[in-house]
């Protein structure tokens, strides 16, 4: 499914709002991304014209998987693997950048269970396809020529939001 989001700013710095448009449904379904695309221009153009704010930013999105099953009760998004990676070749000035696994595996650490066990495959998979397939900061990819990617990781629990 095909999802349109339009941010609006207005005069003050913090004067911002987003809209959310859903672009297709099941049983009419949009072909393909060029499509989306042009059901997104047509409701910007037509707001762009009943409105005084600034459009800052646009996106449309493909949502092409959503499962609504919950898993195990000691499953917790809030607890996650901080996994920090290196952005330069081990010859540069070391820059890392944290890859984040909310609920992560048990063995995805040591016998302490705080500390990531670096060398876990399975994690040094996850590092790798990451670095072949996304930019993680400031347009840069993890650097898997030293350590497969990975400084160090450890287990860190972040502030839980219930809405």
């Amino acid at each position: 499914m095909w999802f349109y989001s339009i941010t609006l700013r207005g005069h003050g710095a913090r004067d911002k709002t987003t809209l959310n448009f859903q672009l297709d449904t099941d049983a009419a379904p949009l072909a393909d991304h060029v499509a989306a695309r042009n059901a997104a221009n047509q409701i910007r153009g037509a707001l762009v014209d009943v409105t005084d704010a600034f459009v800052v930013q646009e996106k449309v999105t493909d949502l092409f998987f959503e499962n609504n099953q919950r898993p195990a009760d000691n499953v917790d998004v809030y607890e996650e693997a901080a996994i920090s990676c290196y952005l330069n070749p081990p010859t540069e000035a070391e820059k890392l950048h944290t890859l984040r696994i909310p609920a992560p595996i048990d063995a995805l650490f040591l016998t302490d269970g705080e500390t990531v066990d670096v060398t876990n495959a399975l994690l040094v998979q996850y590092v790798q396809q990451v670095a072949q397939h996304a930019f993680v900061s400031d347009e840069e990819q993890i650097d898997t020529t030293a350590d497969n990617g990975i400084k160090y990781g450890y287990k860190r629990t972040k502030a839980r939001r219930f809405n």
